[in-house]
């Protein structure tokens, strides 16, 4: 079992477990885990974090309030840097996991007014000045 685990890369344990689990007849699982293994989610081990990342989105938050969409035109860098600050840190693509199970929606800034409004942009037609 040694050399299988040396060729292998893996821990002789492993392998141990693995030829006991074959000999006991159990069949294979789709699960990788057993049930509650696993990282704990950040917000168990911070409960303060969505509080937190709320109170910096909240203000500048777009949306009707009664509406189930909401959104922010905060990046998630941005905000992950102001949580870290602040005691909470979070990369952000957890934040961008969290404003999702908060009902955010990330918006990208759009421009008001569209068109030639400055001179130097406006279209010409050969022979005509710019107005």
């Amino acid at each position: 079992m040694a050399q299988v685990a040396s060729a292998f890369g893996m821990s002789r344990t492993t392998v141990t477990a693995a030829v006991a689990e074959v000999d006991a007849g159990l069949e294979p699982q789709a699960r990788v885990r057993r049930p509650g293994a696993g990282r704990k989610k950040l917000i168990e081990h911070d409960p303060d974090l969505l509080v937190a990342l709320d109170a910096l989105v909240d203000p500048e938050s777009r949306g009707d309030p009664m509406c189930r969409l909401r959104w922010t035109v905060k990046s998630t860098r941005t905000l992950a840097e102001e949580l870290s600050a602040q005691g909470h840190p979070a990369s952000s693509w957890t934040v961008a996991q969290l404003l999702h199970y908060m009902d955010y929606s990330l918006q990208a800034n759009s421009k008001t007014q569209e068109g030639a409004q400055h001179p130097d942009r406006m279209v010409s037609s050969v022979g005509s000045t710019p107005r």
